[in-house]
């Protein structure tokens, strides 16, 4: 097993060398004498590697290991169940996370609800090692490696999982999306899948002037975003980092959501998948902000989220439950009118469809009930 003592000692050699110690884990040594940490699993019956980062000064040391947690579904299944990975980079959770204890509140992407459903819900520790975004340059194989690893033993059925991420979760599970296909599904909330619109004025400066000008500088420069420069300084740094610049390397089926009120918007990364072909879907809600508080609008987002869910990893198990019942349909008029009972959809609520080119379709949604929103849907007719 490795220790301090043991890694110290080793010294560099003529060819590079591994130095094991369980479970996959090694140290790699290389002909100058760095030392990094390295990870091998096994996907889809490939072998892969994860680079988790350099021994000594700055980088890595041997500290006690990390801790994910994983929610399992109370009902028996006759197989493993898919897994829901909800992650947030920079989130470290030795003791479990709130969201996953009985009585816990969460309106905005409930991980109860999907447990109740049938689905294994993981929710992985990410501590930040240098700038917040610069450590997710390896996000992808990373998560991966957690979800072999939390799904042994048949716990979870790893080739059946799902990214979810939520801001900076959002922006994430993009950036993971660029990195692995090994998700069978992506569904990310409210981020930026480019940096650079973070500096678009807020709508309340917008609309008056008294409140000055706010762009979210500090955030992108010092805070979650650690670009640490301005964007007409090293504008690079922000193409490097944010995931529309390697949309092309984006193979998965991917839901994009976003708010009117709030400033993080999807809808350039999303065009950009259309344009490529792939299958995303992009819903926008109105009369929201960073995390909802309509009911319908909470209600609706969560029928989307299990619907993407099931199409694209397969019903949790046979009883395959639902909200409340196996409907209602959201594209029949008679449901729409049983969810309002009777309630007059806002004024402005639209519907209308379009189509693109080749085997695309663009569609706009009427409002439900007390919410609007707007449905921009890609997707092979």
């Amino acid at each position: 097993m490795l220790t301090d003592v043991a890694l110290k000692n080793l010294r560099s050699q003529s060819k590079p060398y591994k130095s094991t110690d369980r479970d996959g884990l090694y140290v790699y040594v290389s002909p100058g004498g760095a030392i990094s940490f390295r990870y091998d699993y096994r996907f889809n019956g490939r072998r892969e590697t994860l680079t988790l980062g350099r021994y000594g000064r700055g980088g890595l040391s041997l500290a006690q290991p990390l801790r994910s947690w994983l929610l399992l579904p109370a009902a028996p299944t006759s197989a493993p169940p898919p897994v829901a990975v909800i992650a947030y980079p920079g989130a470290v959770f030795p003791t479990p996370p709130a969201r996953l204890l009985p009585g816990s509140l969460k309106l905005h992407i409930n991980p109860a609800l999907l447990s109740a459903v049938g689905y294994a819900v993981l929710m992985p520790s990410l501590p930040q090692r240098t700038s917040p975004s610069s450590d997710l340059d390896a996000l992808g194989p990373e998560l991966m490696a957690i979800v072999q690893a939390a799904c042994a033993g048949d716990r979870c059925d790893a080739g059946r999982a799902a990214l979810i991420g939520h801001s900076f979760g959002g922006y994430g599970a993009l950036r993971a999306a660029t990195q692995t296909d090994g998700f069978k599904a992506i569904i990310a909330s409210n981020g930026y899948g480019d940096l650079s619109e973070a500096y678009e004025p807020r709508l309340y400066s917008q609309l008056s002037g008294e409140a000055g000008v706010a762009i979210q500088s500090g955030w992108l420069e010092g805070g979650q975003g650690g670009l640490g420069v301005p964007l007409g300084t090293e504008p690079l740094r922000y193409v490097e980092r944010s995931p529309l610049y390697a949309v092309d390397k984006i193979h998965t089926p991917t839901l994009l959501i976003q708010s009117d009120f709030d400033g993080s918007r999807f809808d350039s990364i999303f065009g950009a998948l259309y344009r490529l072909n792939r299958e995303a879907e992009l819903v926008t809600y109105f009369g929201q902000s960073h995390e909802f508080v309509s009911p319908a609008n909470i209600r609706d987002l969560h029928l989307r989220i299990l619907n993407w869910l099931e199409r694209h990893l397969g019903a949790p198990h046979a009883l395959n439950a639902r909200l409340p019942a196996p409907g209602p349909n959201l594209d029949r008029t008679e449901d729409q009118e049983a969810i309002g009972r009777g309630i007059k959809p806002s004024r402005r609520s639209r519907s209308a469809t379009t189509r693109g080119s080749g085997d695309w379709k663009k569609t706009a949604s009427p409002a439900t009930a007390c919410g609007c929103w707007r449905c921009c849907k890609a997707r092979r007719s």
